[in-house]
């Protein structure tokens, strides 16, 4: 069985070690490639073609949006790599700007390492970018759970991308609850009918916190990113339902706003939902 091929973009040789360790560390891997700057990585891609690509973001020259701007750009490659962004950068202009050029997914330091290779693993099997010769091609009765898994990243990725339009930080308290309650809305819209019974304490229990505090720090969340959203990405996404000069959705309405938009995108699209 043919191997996933990754290529390594860091400019911390530490960084580049531990991560080559935790990759290789898979039987289903291949470290194919590594590069300390923007200018190698690219010549590396372009010559490997590896089926993934871990790009960290402050590197010397040319950082790493403008090698996944270069790389999506080209029009050498066979196919394209998936390339997750790999960062300790957590402001938002960054991240919106990474999505919006064709990252597929942007992993923060520090990380866990199953959690990393869980997101190589299930962002390759969504389909997009790893072409003939890689190695997610198997349908066998684990891959199910693999599928499954996978579609759950990239509906967390397309989340990520409408709260980055939004303005919701991710680096504010109530991020992982808000991304988690949109989750569980679009897999399961009947959490909607009890939102304060019933979503709150299933997020407060996944993440060791109270139902209120839940609830306080979504409320923040949202409060502080409607004053910095696109009043586009509003329109777009709330339509006519709230008026983005002035009024502020509730909880329930902005989790139940952003969950229908994406089931109703997706449904046009013919794409499958993970539930």
């Amino acid at each position: 069985m043919n191997k996933i091929t990754v290529e390594i973009v860091d400019d911390n040789e530490i960084n580049v070690a531990m991560l080559r360790n935790i990759v290789s560390a898979e039987e289903e891997f291949e470290v194919v490639g590594t590069a300390y700057d923007g200018e190698t990585a690219i010549a590396d891609i372009l010559e490997k073609e590896p089926d993934v690509v871990l790009l960290d973001i402050i590197m010397p020259g040319i950082d790493g949006i403008a090698v996944l701007e270069r790389i999506r750009a080209s029009e050498e490659l066979a196919r394209q790599p998936k390339i997750l962004m790999v960062t300790a950068i957590g402001r938002d202009d960054i991240t919106f700007e990474a999505f919006q050029k064709g990252a597929d997914y942007y992993i923060m330091k520090p990380f866990i390492a199953a959690e990393l290779i869980k997101n190589i693993r299930t962002v390759c099997a969504a389909g997009h970018g790893v072409g003939e010769n890689g190695a997610v091609q198997q349908k066998k009765k684990e891959d199910l759970e693999q599928e499954e898994s996978s579609l759950q990243i990239v509906l967390e990725s397309d989340i990520m991308k409408i709260f980055s339009r939004l303005g919701i930080s991710s680096i504010a308290g109530g991020y992982p609850y808000l991304k988690e309650a949109v989750m569980l809305a679009v897999n399961e819209p009947r959490v909607l009918n009890r939102v304060t019974k019933g979503l709150y304490p299933l997020i407060a229990e996944k993440f060791g916190a109270t139902k209120d505090n839940v609830e306080r720090q979504i409320r923040r969340a949202i409060e502080i990113g409607w004053g910095r959203a696109d009043l586009n990405a509003i329109n777009e996404y709330f339509g006519y339902t709230v008026d983005g000069r002035k009024g502020k959705p509730t909880n329930s309405e902005f989790i139940a706003q952003i969950a229908d938009y994406i089931r109703l995108d997706y449904m046009k699209q013919g794409r499958k939902l993970g539930k």
